[in-house]
């Protein structure tokens, strides 16, 4: 059975929807800064055949405008006109998110339209962008990554999460017409949403969004799918360390995506998920400290908290951490989300509206799946102390050369005792 769950301070926002225009406007009106969402249905997994090109069309969006030639350039002269920009691509969607003063508001509205309304992406820019997108992903000198670990996980325990891309009998084609193929197909006023949230009067969406319209028509839906219910995790078996080594252990939870869940909410349960397994482990302590991060797409999603600690008390202590995470977690959402904590660019992540209040549904199954997993900390941090073995190594090796080589040819070989008293 679905939960609801009303936010407090709904009687900030003033929410009404654009049925005008194509592409579907929220507007909320709140006093603070301006900020503009636009999400594109179009993601990671639905370019299996050559999966970075989504994320490739983002950097290139937003290369060679009146800004500058790269992103970069972009984001700094935005960010001396009072206005912060963030793109990032995700498994199904990739958003642009434009944030700055009441006074912006026309700079805002024209960088949209320089980035997300160009007619063409600008060909002199790929190489140069595959090429940070490779830095970007930790993949220079090789392959694009072909899967996030994220998606066999989600696709394995969250139904209803698309499959993981499979892997590739042959090399993907990054050339530029294919790249251009895709943004004329996939960036159109079909695959675009608009989501505002601003000082009453300051910003017009709707006029945003025909302005948008007019610029590209056309794009691609994709048929939304039911939201994911998550299910419990079957229990994982602890990888073998040595007892008493220092180890990083991650515990995993399942959680709904952002159609189902706001990002806003997720955080909100990453964070107290995070501060009652840093409580538990303080206990003894066990750790000083214990670190979140989520991932969510728009049908799944995970929080995973991590910690450094030691594995003796980790193992002691990992079913009853596993149920204060759950517990945890529902109790985050069962409490109003905290609005006067929420700025402008954090509401306009995920607002899910219906009418005059700001309510979503939360996944069927409250029993959501926790999973833990344990690394040897030797594996994570080792490699320093390898390079200082390896060059104590070489310096060792040179000066017993050295001596051999002055001995054979006669020559007296000073002590270092001598060497410091000439």
């Amino acid at each position: 059975m679905s939960r609801l769950l009303s936010l407090a301070g709904v009687a900030l926002l003033a929410c009404s929807s654009h049925a005008a225009a194509a592409i579907p406007v929220t507007q909320i009106d709140r006093d603070g800064s301006i900020a503009v969402r636009v999400e594109v249905d179009y993601g990671l997994l639905d370019s299996c055949e050559a999966r970075e090109i989504p994320h490739i069309i983002e950097h290139l969006v937003l290369a060679e405008t009146r800004y500058g030639r790269t992103p970069a350039d972009l984001i700094e002269a935005l960010n001396k006109q009072g206005v912060r920009i963030t793109a990032v691509t995700r498994q199904d969607f990739t958003e642009y998110t434009f944030e700055g003063t009441r006074q912006s508001a026309a700079i805002i509205q024209d960088a949209v339209l320089q980035t997300l309304g160009r007619a063409s992406l600008p060909e002199n820019s790929l190489a140069r962008e595959v090429s940070a997108i490779h830095w970007e992903t930790c993949s220079v000198g090789g392959p694009f990554p072909q899967a996030h670990p994220f998606e066999p996980w989600a696709y394995t325990y969250i139904p209803g999460s698309p499959a993981p891309c499979p892997s590739l009998g042959h090399t993907p084609d990054y050339s530029f017409p294919k790249v251009a193929e895709s943004y004329q197909q996939h960036y159109g006023e079909a695959a675009f949403s608009l989501t505002v949230v601003a000082p009453a009067g300051s910003f017009d969406g709707a006029k945003l969004a025909e302005a948008l319209e007019a610029a590209r028509p056309g794009g691609v839906a994709k048929v939304p799918g039911a939201p994911a219910e998550v299910l419990p995790l079957p229990p994982v078996t602890q990888l073998e360390a040595l007892k008493g080594e220092p180890a990083f252990f991650e515990l995993l939870i399942a959680i709904p995506g952002r159609k189902t869940l706001p990002s806003i909410k997720a955080r909100e349960a990453a964070e107290s998920v995070r501060l009652a397994i840093q409580s538990k482990l303080r206990v003894q302590p066990a750790a000083y400290t214990a670190k979140s991060v989520i991932h969510q797409s728009n049908s799944a999603g995970w929080i995973s908290v991590t910690a450094y600690t030691n594995l003796d008390e980790v193992g002691s202590l990992s079913e009853e951490m596993r149920e204060t995470a759950q517990q945890a977690y529902r109790d985050s959402l069962n409490r109003p989300a905290m609005l006067d904590l929420v700025s402008n660019r954090e509401l306009a992540e995920r607002p899910t509206l219906h009418g005059n209040s700001w309510q979503y549904a939360i996944a069927k199954s409250m029993e959501i799946g926790v999973e833990f997993r344990f690394r040897d900390a030797k594996q994570q941090e080792g490699w320093p102390w390898v390079v200082t073995a390896g060059i104590s190594v070489l310096i060792i090796w040179a000066i017993l050369t050295r001596g051999y080589l002055l001995r054979r040819s006669g020559a007296r070989v000073k002590t270092p005792f001598e060497q410091m008293g000439r």
